[in-house]
């Protein structure tokens, strides 16, 4: 259990749920792309890339000199590498499924990471989830349902796209995980821009495998494209990595069901998806869940 004051836990949890907003902003960005799905997941990452690598070099210049050389000794570590793969699985994945079936069902099934990460926590680290965190990840999920509502349909032209999504709650579970592990000893900047330079690198050779057109035609095409970097990876991911130095990870990814919230009340904004009682109702039982887990991490 990590131990932090109730100062750093309060912008860690702030940093979080922010960061759930803006990457909650990515299916409609990938919608709107004028490319196929993987080249459109290249550029999320490939336009950041250059954003991070400035971070990093800027925060190695003006760092204390003990913390880089604290860094230095743990090199490229095996949970950066990991981070940067399971990343790259997770866009890939979650594009395909955002094209290949509804919004609705791609959101539904990527809420299913809490349960891949909390087993995973038990398997590798053999941390077991105390009873009251049970409760708020089952009511989380269980408000994810409602949130979709009758938007989630199980058709057989959408299935290939519904396997797509329930691959992506796998691969993002173990995002968090590798980013959670690779906080503990690096810092955001390092996490962000190594871990995005691995997912630039696989994705670019799918991109390449797959013989896939890396160019928009138009300028509003590009703008697209650079704003799911800026806002969904440099701004939501950047986010999301900063907050996991200091909030357990388990109870991360059940906070991190708040993406469906914000995505379903953008896709109201936006596209006109009508919300209605059950749906909101669904809204306040995540974040009764979120509350739960919240006190059965702090008790566990």
């Amino acid at each position: 259990m990590l131990r932090v004051t109730r100062q750093k836990f309060v912008l860690a949890f702030t940093f979080l749920v922010a960061g759930a907003f803006f990457v909650g902003c990515s299916p409609i960005f990938v919608r709107w792309s004028e490319l196929a799905p993987i080249p459109t997941a290249f550029h999320r990452v490939g336009l950041a890339l250059p954003l991070f690598g400035v971070w990093y070099f800027w925060e190695s210049i003006v760092r204390a000199p003990k913390i880089v050389v604290s860094e230095s000794k743990h090199g490229f570590p095996l949970a950066i590498f990991f981070a940067g793969t399971f990343f790259a699985g997770d866009l890939t994945f979650w594009h395909l499924s955002i094209v290949n079936t509804s919004i609705a069902n791609a959101t539904f099934l990527a809420a299913l990471a809490p349960i891949y990460v909390t087993i995973g926590m038990f398997l590798l680290y053999r941390e077991k989830p105390t009873k009251i965190f049970a409760v708020g990840m089952v009511l989380a999920w269980l408000g994810a349902v409602l949130l979709i509502g009758d938007n989630f349909s199980i058709n057989p032209e959408n299935f290939l796209g519904d396997v797509y999504g329930l691959i992506t709650g796998m691969f993002f579970g173990a995002y968090i995980l590798a980013v959670g592990r690779a906080r503990i000893w690096h810092s955001t900047a390092s996490v962000m821009a190594g871990s995005t330079l691995v997912s630039t690198l696989l994705l670019s050779l799918l991109c390449v495998s797959f013989d896939q057109n890396l160019i928009a035609e138009t300028w509003a095409g590009w703008c697209i494209l650079l704003a799911l970097a800026l806002v969904s990876q440099c701004v939501g991911q950047g986010l999301i990595a900063s907050s996991l130095a200091y909030l357990p990870t388990a109870f991360s990814s059940v906070t991190l069901t708040l993406e469906a919230i914000f995505a379903a009340i953008l896709a109201w904004i936006i596209f006109g998806e009508t919300l209605g009682e059950w749906q909101w109702l669904g809204g306040v039982i995540i974040i009764a869940g979120i509350f739960l887990a919240q006190k059965g991490s702090a008790s566990g």
